[in-house]
């Protein structure tokens, strides 16, 4: 057997889809290929964007009943759609109001198909359109041209063959409007081509450049074995010329074999040409008399084929092509192609993995007999299981009133579980609504049980029927669910499953994340139908439905309930392992909580993720009737307070969150990871890059995932999929609800899930009070996050206050101090591997030259969040992005995840910064922002001299106010002096008392403004800032300014700010960085930055080790405040410092004699005294 042969062997077998003996196709065989197949509008009666439709019009009121059939019109003038005062409208209007009529007949063909009819409107402002006197539609405003659902009545009315009126009354208040006005079909449209030009694939003709013998040569008889052959185009001095033709004239043939399109789709066929000269052309001997050409030196457009030659070619299935072209200049050219739209379907080849624009390192290991051959419930599972993934039948449908398709009419071949869009499903193509359809068989031995079919996700609405008759219909795109099918099943061996899909993407309310039908910037490609596994499993009457696990590290208890199928009350015996080890085991009611101890807990953790195995059996009447594996993880979830802050606690410590956004993409399955090892690859190269935790981006992944997190340690913050995301159609509460409700039932388990976000950056925000609430209620457990990128809270509510801003990190203070302050994205650093980009797009937030400055600029973002953790309290933030996603190429990793663009032990080193309790930083206000009390400052909004940024300007002249300054109405603003004119000057003296140049290192400034800024300290500009940024972000002080500071006397800070339109402020603080050691030991003593200092812990004391000090040394210790504290000469060579009090401390060295400082390097020490 050839591998070719082996091939479709396979696939045949794999498929429920028969396959004659030998491997053949036995589909009829065709001389066309399939270009494309999608859905579209086609005019019935165009718009004027596909047309010129003459209708009847007055400008003044008709009078009653002038939208009906009946209507005498006769008056009325006649003009070309569309109607208005616009430069492409064909038809002048300028009054307020317009009244329209048209009459229109549908032949056999588009009356067949009234469902798929609509509306096709461009509107100014206000109008209703009937048809046959019955409102067909009523729109409000203005669009510039939708499509519009006809109404059912108005579709009723339209009568076939006969006369039909369409009448249109349009109305704007402001004139000038515009109206325009079609009916359109939403039909299928295939795309055949027989041949192509030579831009695309060359075909080959047969030619001579000299007159032909016979005058019959155009004739499908006419014999051209003596002519030439040659690739086209053919011409001189021309683009794609395949074949010289210098001469002037060229006789050009070509037969074409018509096989696989009937007889009355041979209508569709259109010849195109591309043509510098004079030519005729004739269809199997026809000479076409119809031409639409444009162009001036080369034309090109279609040429109408004659209807006798289709009829020969319908009779004949042969179609010949012959050309004469003259052109007596020295450019010339000719090419042609032949192709079809036909409104129908057409049968596709076997299924074969389409090439997209990337495909993922992962795609080749696909294995079609086995995809995704996982247990698919990895918490839950059951020795006895089928999958039903694989190749399937796959048929588009017209409109939610098509029937199921005829077991022989579905026209394509699917990967399942690969959306209908993506290249591994094989057909790389959008539908809204289409149906699966496969066979299956029962295994023996599962005879006498029940079966459960299982869907693990459907996006969206999927309506499952076996053996023809309907089981039921599940709605939601990311939930699992499951059919007992028990009773649909017939005798035999073989059993029909069909599943009818509507996914609306982003013409419907429902929660779809970040797909929509017009990828672009960061919003992807769709995902539609069946997008995770499918399979079956055995059970009897009384079986587990689901259980629910929740730990108490606190008494070390884990409280279980068993759940059975329709709620009935049996025994389950439940066991609690530690690898083989039972450590614990209870028997209990089902469907009742029962708390277990479990001695001596190990906890679960990011740097420890130990799970307990947990083994589960319902026992009735003696005997075992179900018995299902899982694990759970011992760990608790909490906020609680360090220090002053409201951080986020795991197992009653706090820890600092740090992890990527994961969108979950693929560039060759869209939703779907080829494979279960490329679903784990996320994870893993997320967990060696040093990160602790992932945000699971608008979207639930297959439960492998979270079981993947579960056994390698990574927290997982989890977004509710969004509604209403940048644009569409407006949230559909009610079922955002219950697919909030089934997320988090689904996934209640899952240990590595520390958080439920609600909404992204409000897309689609509603109820919030309800909606926090509610998922309070169905788990306390956890953290809740009502909006990941705050928006405009009413109620400071949930348990996170979570900050958006790009590229760099920022802070901003939440009024409710009981809240974990976190920052919920930042980064979207752009970095461009070639050869491993999507498209040709280039999105991100800011742009890296190399590796190198990525990296580096990362480590500087995580300086930042260090800085924010220990001042502000921050306790979270996420990096955008874990890999490059569609034109995004802000990813850590390459969409197709075949290049790391960071070093992964430098990234981890980066983030383990981020949990070093011993790291922390002390701040030392300088001068304090709003969001602590804020301070005076001198102020004017009037222009002042020049040099009023200058530390000699004299500005008694202003007044003294408190910050910070700008309006209510702004985002963040914490406003201690209102400001609402164009611009601001404010001023303010500040002094560095016990500093020194060393130590100016550590000044950092936190600032917001809205909008452009400059800032000046000591006459030396510090940084200037275009737009705006209601984020307090770092600002660190160059060279130029801390050289310019002075430390015995006051410095001048001077701003200057300019609004021009929206929210305006302005606030600045001014901070002293010293790191300190955190520690749990008494009389600790940690020093940084010096090789000189050693530690007596028994004697309390903090010595000074000579380094050539010499007697002549002094050691002077300055606090945190810059205040002295002691003074100690050295003595023999070592200076001994004891029982200072619990602080941080300065080391200066100086000569005795002279004062001079000897030893400028800042040298910190810091005690912790009982």
């Amino acid at each position: 057997m050839s591998c070719a042969a082996l091939l479709l062997a396979v696939v045949c077998m794999a498929s429920s889809i028969s396959c004659a003996e030998g491997g053949k196709d036995t589909r009829e065989e065709v001389s066309y290929t399939v270009d494309r197949q999608e859905f579209t509008y086609v005019p019935v009666i165009p718009t004027s964007k596909d047309g010129k439709e003459e209708w009847k019009y007055v400008f003044s009121n008709p009078g009653s009943g002038w939208y009906n059939k009946s209507f005498n019109d006769a008056s009325w003038t006649v003009g070309v759609g569309s109607f208005g005062s616009r430069s492409q409208d064909n038809t002048a209007w300028t009054t307020t109001d317009i009244w329209l009529r048209k009459e229109f007949t549908l032949d056999a063909y588009a009356a067949s198909v009234l469902d798929s009819l609509v509306l096709y409107v461009s509107h100014d402002e206000d109008c209703q359109i009937y048809i046959n006197g019955v409102v067909a539609a009523e729109l409000g405003g203005y669009a510039d041209y939708k499509y519009v659902s006809i109404s059912d009545k108005a579709k009723a009315s339209i009568k076939v063959g006969e006369k039909n009126v369409m009448a249109v009354h349009c109305y704007n208040g402001g004139a000038p409007g515009n109206i325009d006005v079609g009916i359109y079909k939403h039909t299928f449209v295939t795309s055949v081509s027989f041949f192509k030009t030579a831009e695309v694939e060359p075909a080959t003709w047969k030619y001579v450049t000299e007159t032909p013998a016979s005058e019959e040569w155009m004739n499908p008889a006419f014999d051209d074995a003596a002519w030439g052959e040659g690739q086209a185009g053919f011409g001189k001095s021309r683009p794609n010329v395949g074949t010289a033709w210098t001469t002037s004239d060229i006789w050009l043939r070509k037969t074409v074999e018509i096989k696989g399109l009937a007889a009355e789709d041979l209508k569709a066929l259109k010849f195109y040409v591309e043509c510098d000269g004079e030519f005729e052309v004739y269809f199997n001997g026809f000479e076409a008399s119809s031409y639409d050409l444009s162009g001036s030196l080369m034309m090109e457009g279609h040429v109408a084929i004659p209807a006798e030659a289709l009829q020969l070619a319908a009779e004949s299935h042969e179609l010949t092509i012959a050309a004469h072209v003259n052109r007596t200049r020295t450019a010339k050219f000719f090419d042609a192609a032949l192709t079809a739209d036909l409104d129908k379907i057409l049968s596709a080849k076997p299924w074969e993995m389409k090439k997209g624009s990337l495909t993922s390192v992962f795609a080749e290991d696909i294995d079609v007999n086995n995809v995704w051959g996982e247990y698919p419930r990895p918490q839950m599972v059951r020795e006895e299981w089928q999958s039903l993934n694989g190749i399937w039948e796959l048929q588009p449908l017209f409109s939610n009133k098509s029937g199921m398709p005829a077991s022989d009419a579905y026209s394509m071949e699917i990967l399942v579980p690969f959306p209908v869009e993506s290249p591994i499903s094989g057909i790389m193509q959008h539908y809204d609504r289409f149906a699966y359809r496969r066979t299956f068989t029962v295994p023996a031995d599962w005879k006498g049980r029940n079966l459960l079919l299982h869907f693990e996700a459907v996006d969206w609405e999927c309506e499952v029927y076996v053996n023809g008759k309907r089981v039921g219909i599940h709605k939601g795109g990311y939930d699992n669910f499951a059919f007992d099918v028990t009773n649909y099943l017939v005798d035999g061996d073989e059993q029909e499953l069909v599943v009818k899909v509507y996914d609306p993407t982003d013409m419907g309310g429902q929660p779809r994340g970040k797909q929509t039908l017009s990828p672009g910037g960061i919003m992807y490609t769709s995902t539609s139908g069946i997008w995770q596994s499918v399979w079956m499993e055995p059970v009897k009457n009384v079986h587990i439905e689901k259980y629910t696990v929740v730990p108490n590290i606190d008494n070390s208890t884990v409280t279980v309930n068993v759940v059975t199928a329709g709620g009935k009350t049996v025994k389950a015996v439940i066991a609690v392992k530690d690898g083989d080890k039972v450590v614990a085991k209870v028997e209990a009611n089902t469907n009742e909580n029962v708390t277990i101890t479990v001695p001596n807990a190990k906890w679960w953790s990011p740097d420890s993720p130990f799970l307990y195995d947990l083994d589960i059996a319902l026992v009735e009447g003696g005997k075992t009737v179900d018995a299902v594996e899982g694990y759970f993880g011992m760990r608790k979830i909490s906020l609680g307070k360090d220090g002053s802050h409201t951080r986020m606690f795991l197992n009653n410590e706090p820890l600092f969150h740090i992890g990527p956004l994961d969108q979950g993409f693929w560039p060759d399955g869209i939703y779907t990871a080829p494979t279960d090892e490329a679903l784990l690859y996320d994870i893993q190269i997320t967990k060696q890059m040093g990160f602790n935790m992932i945000r699971k981006h608008i979207k639930v992944e297959p439960r492998r995932w979270y079981y993947h997190c579960d056994r390698l340690g990574m927290l997982v913050w989890q977004d509710m999929p969004s509604g209403a995301s940048y644009g569409g159609v407006g949230i559909d509460k009610t079922h955002f609800k219950k697919e909030l409700t089934a997320m988090i039932e689904n996934l209640y388990n899952s240990p590595s899930i520390i958080m439920w976000i609600i909404f992204n950056e409000s897309q689609g925000r509603h109820d919030v009070e309800t909606l926090v609430n509610h998922v309070r209620s169905l788990d306390g457990s956890r953290l809740v996050n009502l909006d990941s990128q705050y928006g405009t809270h009413s109620t400071y509510i949930g348990d996170v206050w979570d900050v958006h801003h790009y590229p760099n990190p920022a802070f901003i203070s939440c009024p409710n101090k009981n809240l974990a302050n976190v920052c919920g994205e930042y980064g979207g650093l752009k970095y461009k591997e070639s050869g491993h980009t999507w498209g040709s797009g280039d999105w991100g937030y800011a742009t890296m030259n190399s590796r190198q400055e990525l990296l580096d600029t990362y480590g500087m973002y995580v300086d930042d969040l260090i800085r924010f953790r220990d001042f502000f309290g921050m306790g979270g933030a996420v990096y955008t992005q874990i890999t490059d996603v569609e034109i995004e190429i802000n990813g850590l990793v390459t969409y197709d995840r075949a290049v790391v663009k960071v070093d992964v032990d430098k990234m981890a080193e980066y983030n383990n910064r981020l949990f070093d309790t011993n790291n922390r930083y002390k701040t030392d206000v300088i001068i304090a922002n709003a969001m602590e009390g804020g301070e005076n400052w001198k102020m004017t909004t009037t222009k002042p001299a020049d040099d009023w940024y200058t530390a000699n300007f004299d500005d008694s002249s202003w007044k003294e106010k408190k910050s910070g300054f700008g309006t209510s109405n702004t985002p963040n603003a914490v406003v201690g002096t209102v400001w609402d004119t164009e611009d601001i000057w404010i001023r303010k003296k500040f002094r560095l008392d016990g500093m020194d140049r060393a130590m100016a290192d550590s000044l950092i400034m936190l600032m917001t403004h809205d909008e452009d800024c400059e800032i000046y300290i000591n006459d030396k500009l510090l940084a200037s800032y275009t737009g705006y940024n209601n984020n307090y972000s770092v600002v660190e002080f160059t060279k130029t300014v801390k050289d310019a500071l002075v430390y015995d006397a006051d410095n001048t800070i001077a701003v200057h700010c300019h609004q021009t339109h929206g929210g305006q402020f302005i606030d600045l603080g001014i901070y002293l960085l010293s790191k300190r050691g955190l520690s749990t030991s008494i009389d600790d003593v940690v020093a940084e930055d010096t090789p000189y200092v050693t530690v007596d812990k028994e004697n309390k004391a903090v010595t000074i080790i000579g380094g050539g000090f010499g007697e002549g040394t002094r050691v002077d210790v300055i606090n945190a405040s810059g205040a002295h504290v002691t003074s100690v000469a050295s003595a023999n060579n070592s200076v001994a410092l004891s029982s200072l009090p619990s602080g941080v401390y300065v080391l200066r060295f100086a000569d005795i004699h002279t004062n001079n400082l000897i030893f400028k390097a800042r040298n910190k020490l810091t005690t912790t005294q009982n």
